[in-house]
């Protein structure tokens, strides 16, 4: 006699969503750019195949993957929070956390949801939950840029681009701007003999975390580096606080670098003149280069001495000053040159710092230019400089490549253009409003022989979809917020799993007491939505 097999009634379970929205959209314009498989974008991104080929043929519609109830200011309204941050920040006023709390507890006291948060103020933990849920959006330290850099325009940069190329016409020198060796630009950052350590690892709720200092955090080392378009850097010179410098300091110094002598340890006009005339006039001379050249150097006081323009004159190079308040815009140096210059500083450090024979050591004066050469040497300096030029628009020389984003007052100014001219857009509140005020004088108005129908129309012409009425600012009515039950299914692992699942659907979702918008593939073995 056959024996009955046993079913076996598990449950069935679905993992969540490992991925983000972004992910899933960078996954499949991959794809569909050719640039990917559908299995090497599964891969790479950590997105199930059957996802991106569903999503790729059309069978999923494009919804917004969350599982679980929607945030409490909803989808849209949290959109709305994420590009009011992104416009504050671009104007040069980025936000704090605590102006976001602040923001978010007025709007849901305006709303009537301070009961959806303790004491009617989000916490910590939304404000967490908050940034994983818009990884568009990080924290970060922001760079001080005073007044006079916030009011340079795109204008006044592509005048100075206009006016230095009239000037190589003028002169007979436009052939240095197609020879990257002949275009350079110089300048002077300052280097600390005891770098910050940034952050570290440490047992959560530790307070007492201290690190060791190996010496004078104030103790810093000017230096100034003179390199071309192509990537080619002129000996350094570095700026020491001595009158006559130790023995032991020059000893240590690469034999071509330069030494400065500053009493102050920072850059002076004879100083700068020295350098020019001695050593980096020399240099021109050894690598052979096609005279005049075009030094680019910001105004600082310094770098304008009449000794130094005479000289200047005398051996065709030609100084020429880049717009005020503009390094962070036009300065390859500043832009992508100094930054991974002193991170690599501070790697260099501490690596030094960690070698046996350097135990309880700290990096001095005496001993800079040993370490400050191996972190020279160890960045990429030839990249970092082609590109600085590049995204200067300097080499190949176009103003079009600048990136003008950095015009604090040109946004501003494009904003405040962009809201003058964009009609307000109407919330669902005031649309019922005007709805209900229609109604009421409805009847008078027919009375008077006024078409109410064209009225009507308009009014319902105003609804746009339901996900766009839910705005920040609006009045929400609580039954507009859905909560989305989270649906926990086992999927079976074994085909024998499968071989004893009801054949009928129907009997399937009763077992699991799922919605009937959860149906079961057997084949596939896998759930739709």
């Amino acid at each position: 006699m056959p024996v009955a097999r046993k079913t076996i009634n598990r449950k069935r379970k679905i993992k969540k969503f490992q991925y983000t929205e972004e992910g899933l959209r960078q996954a499949l314009l991959q794809i569909q750019e050719g640039h990917m498989s559908v299995r090497a974008a599964s891969r790479e991104f950590g997105i199930p195949k059957t996802t991106l080929q569903d999503h790729k043929s059309g069978k999923t519609p494009k919804i917004p993957m969350k599982t679980g109830p929607q945030p409490i200011l909803t989808i849209n309204g949290e959109k709305k929070l994420v590009d009011w941050i992104i416009g504050l920040a671009k104007c040069g006023f980025p936000v704090k956390k605590t102006d976001l709390l602040q923001t978010v507890e007025t709007i849901v006291k305006n709303t009537e949801k301070e009961k959806l948060f303790k004491d009617g103020k989000p916490g910590q933990k939304w404000y967490q939950n908050f940034l994983k849920r818009h990884p568009v959006i990080s924290v970060r330290e922001a760079e001080g840029v005073n007044k006079a850099r916030a009011v340079v325009t795109e204008e006044s940069i592509r005048a100075w681009f206009r006016d230095l190329k009239k000037y190589l016409v003028d002169t007979g020198n436009t052939d240095i701007l197609d020879d990257p060796d002949r275009m350079l630009n110089g300048d002077e950052a300052g280097f600390s003999l005891c770098p910050k350590t940034g952050k570290v690892l440490a047992p959560r709720g530790w307070k007492n975390l201290y690190t060791v200092k190996m010496g004078n955090e104030k103790d810093n080392i000017t230096v100034l580096i003179v390199f071309s378009a192509s990537g080619k850097i002129c000996p350094p010179l570095i700026l020491f606080p001595y009158v006559r410098p130790p023995k032991a300091l020059v000893d240590n110094m690469p034999s071509n670098w330069v030494l400065g002598r500053s009493e102050s340890g920072w850059m002076k006009g004879d100083t700068f003149f020295e350098y020019i005339a001695n050593d980096f006039n020399e240099w021109i001379t050894q690598n052979k280069l096609k005279r005049p050249v075009l030094l680019l150097i910001d105004g600082h006081k310094s770098h304008m001495t009449m000794q130094l323009s005479e000289f200047c004159d005398q051996k065709s190079i030609i100084l020429y000053a880049l717009p005020p308040n503009t390094t962070h815009i036009l300065q390859p140096a500043d832009v992508s040159v100094f930054k991974p210059l002193k991170t690599e500083w501070k790697k260099t450090v501490t690596k030094w710092q960690t070698l046996p024979q350097n135990l309880n050591r700290s990096v001095t004066k005496i001993n800079f230019c040993q370490v400050f050469k191996e972190a020279l040497d160890n960045t990429d300096m030839e990249n970092h400089i082609q590109n600085g030029f590049r995204k200067c628009g300097l080499y190949p020389f176009d103003p079009n490549n600048v990136d003008y984003t950095k015009c604090i007052k040109n946004f501003l100014e494009n904003q405040l253009t962009a809201s003058q001219t964009e009609p307000k857009e109407l919330t669902a509140f005031e649309i019922e409003c005007a709805k209900k005020a229609f109604k009421k004088i409805e009847k008078k108005l027919s009375d008077r022989g006024i078409d109410n129908e064209v009225i009507l129309q308009e009014l319902n012409s105003l609804d746009g979809p339901t996900e766009s009425r839910n705005l920040v600012g609006s009045i929400i009515p609580m039954d507009e917020i859905q909560i989305t039950p989270t649906i926990i299914i086992e999927v079976p692992s074994t085909h024998e799993e499968v071989e004893e699942m009801p054949d009928n659907p129907d009997l399937l979702i009763q077992q699991n007491n799922l919605p009937p918008t959860y149906i079961s593939d057997r084949r596939n073995r896998k759930t739709r939505c």
